[in-house]
């Protein structure tokens, strides 16, 4: 009687190693960026490069300005015109 063919399958401990390592790698990758964008929170300034620098930060910034002069905070000409 001939055995049937089965496919060369890792063991399922195997399988579930590979799952933990991949796991544990991917909660360092994420750890060491956000390490990184907490180190200047460390030394007491702000992350302000990118989208968070050149947006956010204006934005949040300008708004309670333009509420207590009764002014609409969704419009702002000046964010990307550079006029003031």
């Amino acid at each position: 009687m001939a055995r049937a063919c089965r496919p060369n399958r890792p063991p399922p401990t195997a399988v579930l190693h590979g799952a933990i390592r991949l796991l544990a790698w991917t909660l360092c990758a994420a750890a060491a960026l956000m390490a990184a964008m907490a180190a200047p929170l460390a030394a007491g300034r702000l992350y302000v490069r990118n989208d968070l620098g050149a947006f956010h930060l204006p934005v949040r910034g300008s708004t309670p300005v333009a509420w207590r002069r009764g002014e609409p905070f969704d419009w702002m000409p000046s964010l990307f015109a550079e006029c003031t």
